[in-house]
C-alpha cells in the first residue's frame, strides 16, 4: 500500500493524503502507519482503528448507494466525481 495508490483512487494530490493521515494521527495522538522501502503498513495501532472503524465505513457505504439507489441518482452517478472509500474488511 501506498499514500501515492491511495491518492490516485481518491482523486486527491499526494500532499493532501499525507496531510489527512497527519491531521488523523495528530488527532488521535497515535502513529497508524510505518514508512517502509515498499510503501506504507498499518501499525499494531493502525491494525487496530481499522479492525474497529471498518464495519462502520462498510455501513456507510451500503447506506450510501441504498439512498443514491432509490433517489434515481443511481444512473447518474460518476464513479470518477463520487468518492466512496472501498474497504476490504476482514
Amino acid at each position: 500500500a501506498s499514500y501515492t495508490q491511495a491518492a490516485l483512487e481518491l482523486s486527491m494530490t499526494l500532499c493532501a493524503v499525507s496531510r489527512q493521515i497527519q491531521h488523523l494521527e495528530d488527532f488521535l495522538a497515535l502513529r497508524l502507519f510505518k514508512r517502509t522501502r515498499h510503501g506504507v503498513e498499518l501499525t499494531v495501532a493502525g491494525r487496530h482503528y481499522y479492525a474497529r472503524i471498518c464495519p462502520d465505513l462498510l455501513g456507510l457505504e451500503r447506506s450510501t448507494l441504498e439512498l443514491m439507489s432509490h433517489q434515481g441518482v443511481w444512473q447518474d452517478w460518476n464513479a470518477s466525481r463520487y468518492v466512496i472509500l472501498k474497504l476490504q474488511c476482514s
